[in-house]
């Protein structure tokens, strides 16, 4: 069998060649898909889990208290798993001829993880200090460099501001810091050891103990969040705080974005699959017509059905196991690469550097391309084991009956299982616009999807007179007075030959509905995988002061405002204001609320989120003096604070019961600002350097916090998003390639069936550049109807898909179709195949111009 499959693959070595890359291609892009899925799901799932640490509530006193040890008190709490005191100091760094101002706080235990690590390690010694990247950056710090530290502090005795100088301390390591909405912390902060922070405190006038600023704790085993917020509010002194709302819906959005890209990727891989199989169908369709001979000289040598039929799917096993075994090498060789072409050159750390590949999915991919091959050689294979062994008398392969007298007993059928296809197609979709599932859906689109192919090779036939006929026709009227009879001929052709026409009008039409698809797919899975990420991350960059004694931020000053405004990179700034309000609904009788202005929120938060923006849900507010007033609301995870989005105005009687709601512009100054940046803007972290250098300048000893690990996070995933999306156009173009040159297989198919016809029109005259020219030219208008035709449905169930596999995104679904990138696609397609056209055409004129002016028609 081996010595046969080598003869046969040096017989039809081009067609094996072809084959051979397309199942290589599929299983590497299969693999590839599959670890790119999970991989982001990993990357999603760390990231969203160690931005918050282990902490699961923030304890902050509400003023110092003598003889208070309130990290210990906390930890006394039963409901209480662990809990971390954290001190914080204000001090100014010197390197060379650069200073800044900055927060040093004690090294956190690494189990509550408010850092990540980049070069380096904490601080273990007195004479250690660990900074952040932005700090380094902006000092031109490296691991080893000796710094300067000043402390600034105020003592009860003495209200001015005094300050005394550390000895030198050596950089032990460069972190980021977790962007935790618990730590409190700016860009530019550092960690020096605990012991450093208790005899900085000692000389400060303080006691270790008593001088926490915060506390940070997680639930103990078997109690739930809500049970341990609830027994740490019942503390005296201390306002709790749990991880806010916006964080909790960050953390899901990553999830949400990394489901997203997880059913794109699985679903090109599927592409892939089917854009296979196609190629591996046409393939060995030709195969089985051209070895026709040889097979039934084996017949008459003594060999069984049996035997040929082994002999054939030996043949598809062999190719389909040595091909996919290749592609799944490269496949494994390109996976190891996935976190280098993914990750952006800024701030890599919010992607993982690293993948672990799973077995399982090369074992699928391998299964899946040795499958696909022994499953399109069935039929093929069926139809050879029934071979006369007269056949060996033919030194040819005889035509194909061109009346196809069994045709009719197909239009039936194929009109039924049409209508089955599009009842199951519009049925998924109705469940899947009802949110009763994605399920329904998806097999919707999958079963539905094959009974409208299986349809369209039934019905192709009667598709190629009706459409692909008068296509020709056309070309006729456009051509020159010599080229007109060969444009008739091929109309000719098309409606006497309508099995073969319909074969090339199925195989392109199931191609380009493939390749359509799939680019329209990935441009609306890509629109929707941003919005995605765009809900949340509403903004980029968060300045806010301490809070005060009742649990609101300390106010925003106007110089402050300016100075974010004015910083390199921010295109706008927004207000937020809180204030506390009273309610008569059991368990929010203090609420604090947030709110700002959506007039001026349209240029922060929905610059890039549009109609993704904050779907926390609705809130309707009544109307009051004739002006409506519109909010969202979100109840925090420890069941006391909403946050509401309100125009400016008096509300009086709000539906959730809300009492003494003051007008915004009444509570004072704003607590929080929202920076976003543009995308051009530069590196994050020379944006939250110089807004926080800026901000820190006007802002005297009490400098507010400044976050941006939104911003980095942002842009890290919108980048990978970016990256892979370019990954997919590369392989969208070469499987553009190989489908095309596949598609020559039908075009190979009715040469060979065309032989004894050829040879007729040889024997009469006609030449060989007019034979070629009328098998382009119907090839061209084969082309166009099944291309067309693809087109449309390719556009249409990229639609329906991308709705049924994202029917759970609560951000929306944005469809997208890239009419250009489609556009090169089907020109490329086209070009491939009618180019390709000639190449057959020429080589079986010139091999059979000798026969054919022998009379070689009268030959059996």
């Amino acid at each position: 069998m081996i010595e046969l499959f080598v003869r046969a693959a040096r017989l039809h070595r081009s067609r094996y060649i072809l084959t051979f890359l397309a199942i290589v291609l599929s299983t590497a892009f299969t693999v590839v898909s599959l670890e790119l899925g999970r991989y982001g799901r990993d990357a999603a799932t760390a990231s969203s889990g160690s931005g918050y640490g282990q902490a699961t509530a923030v304890v902050t006193p509400k003023a110092p208290s003598a003889n208070r040890n309130l990290a210990a008190e906390v930890a006394r709490v039963p409901t209480v798993g662990e809990a971390y005191g954290q001190s914080s100091h204000e001090a100014r760094i010197r390197y060379e001829a650069k200073a800044v101002d900055f927060r040093a706080f004690n090294v956190p235990d690494p189990a509550f993880g408010f850092y990540k690590l980049l070069d380096g390690r904490m601080p273990l010694q007195t004479n250690e200090i660990a900074v952040t990247q932005a700090l380094a950056s902006s000092l031109g710090l490296k691991i080893g460099d000796t710094v300067t530290v000043g402390i600034k502090y105020r003592s009860k005795d003495q209200p001015e501001e005094q300050s005394f100088s550390a000895p030198p301390m050596v950089v032990s390591g460069i972190y980021e810091s977790s962007g935790s909405t618990l730590a409190t912390g700016t860009s530019l902060t550092g960690y020096v050891a605990d012991a450093t922070s208790r005899q900085w405190l000692v000389r400060e006038g303080k006691n270790p103990n008593e001088a926490v600023d915060k506390v940070y704790v997680t639930a103990a085993a078997g109690a739930s969040d809500a049970q341990m917020l609830s027994e740490v509010s019942t503390l005296p002194g201390v306002v709790v705080q749990s991880r806010s709302s916006m964080a909790q819906d960050r953390a899901k959005r990553l999830l949400d974005s990394a489901s997203i890209m997880e059913t794109t990727t699985l679903a090109l891989g599927l592409f892939a699959v089917a854009l296979t199989c196609v190629v591996i169908w046409n393939t060995f369709q030709v195969l089985a017509l051209t070895r026709r001979r040889s097979l039934a000289t084996l017949r008459c040598l003594g060999a069984s059905v049996r035997q040929i039929w082994a002999m054939v799917l030996g043949e598809a096993l062999l190719l389909g196991t040595v091909s996919a075994t290749l592609g799944l090498g490269i496949g494994m060789a390109l996976a190891e690469f996935i976190p280098k072409v993914v990750r952006g050159p800024e701030e890599a750390w919010e992607i993982p550097s690293s993948i672990t590949l799973h077995p399982p999915f090369a074992l699928l991919a391998l299964a899946t391309g040795v499958l696909i091959t022994l499953g399109c050689a069935i039929w093929p294979g069926y139809r050879a084991t029934h071979t006369a062994p007269l056949a060996a008398l033919d030194e040819g392969e005889p035509a194909g009956d061109p009346r196809a007298p069994g045709l009719r007993r197909r239009l039936l059928p194929g009109a039924v299982v049409m209508g089955l296809g599009v009842c199951v197609v519009v049925l998924g979709q109705s469940v899947s616009a009802l949110r009763l599932g994605t399920e329904p859906g998806i097999w919707g689109i999958g079963v539905g999807g094959t009974l409208l192919i299986a349809s369209s090779v039934l019905l192709s036939p009667f598709l190629s007179g009706a459409t692909a006929a008068p296509v020709a026709r056309a070309v006729r009227a456009l051509a020159p007075q010599d080229r007109r009879v060969d444009a008739e001929f091929a109309a000719e052709n098309i409606k006497r030959s309508p099995r073969r026409s319909g074969a090339a009008i199925s195989a392109l039409f199931i191609t380009t509905w493939l390749l359509t698809g799939a680019a329209a797919g990935a441009s609306s899975a890509r629109e929707t995988l941003l919005a995605n990420l765009d809900a949340g991350h509403s903004h980029d960059i968060n300045v806010y002061q301490a809070f005060d004694s009742e649990g609101l931020g300390m106010g925003i000053s106007p110089e402050q405002q300016a100075s974010v405004a004015a910083a390199r990179g921010v295109s706008g700034v927004l207000p937020i204001y809180e204030t506390k309000v009273k309610t008569s609904v059991a368990g929010y009788e203090s609420t604090t609320v947030e709110a700002f202005d959506p007039s001026v929120a349209r240029t922060v938060v929905s610059a890039r989120s549009g109609p993704a923006k904050l779907r926390e849900g609705r809130l309707l507010l009544p109307e009051n003096g004739g002006r409506t007033v519109g909010s969202a609301s979100a109840v925090g995870n420890n069941g006391r604070s909403i946050r509401l989005e309100v125009r400016y105005g008096k509300v009086a009687k709000p539906t959730m019961a809300l009492a003494d709601l003051k007008r915004i512009s009444s509570t004072g100054p704003p607590t929080t600002l929202w920076a976003s940046v543009a995308d051009s803007a530069g590196s994050s972290t020379q944006i939250a350097t110089g807004v926080a250098t800026g901000v820190n300048a006007v802002s005297g000893a009490h400098p507010p916090v400044v976050t941006s690990w939104m911003l980095r996070q942002h842009r890290a995933y919108r980048t990978a998003v970016a990256r892979v999306t370019g990954v997919f156009s590369a392989h969208l173009v070469v499987a553009t390639l190989i489908a095309a040159a596949g598609v020559t297989s039908p075009i190979a198919l009715a040469l060979v069936e065309r032989r004894r016809e050829t040879a007729v029109l040889r024997s009469l005259g006609q030449t060989r550049h007019s034979l070629r020219n009328a098998l382009t030219i119907e090839q061209a208008a084969l082309g166009s109807v099944g291309m067309a035709l693809g087109l449309v449905f390719g556009v249409v169930g990229s639609v329906l898909t991308t709705r049924a596999l994202f029917s759970g995104v609560d951000t929306g679904i944005f469809i997208s179709v890239p009419w250009l990138s489609i556009s090169i696609v089907i020109g490329l397609e086209f070009l491939v195949t009618v180019g390709l056209t000639a190449v057959p055409a020429k080589s079986w004129m010139e091999r059979r111009s000798t026969s054919f002016r022998d009379g070689n028609f009268l030959r059996l």
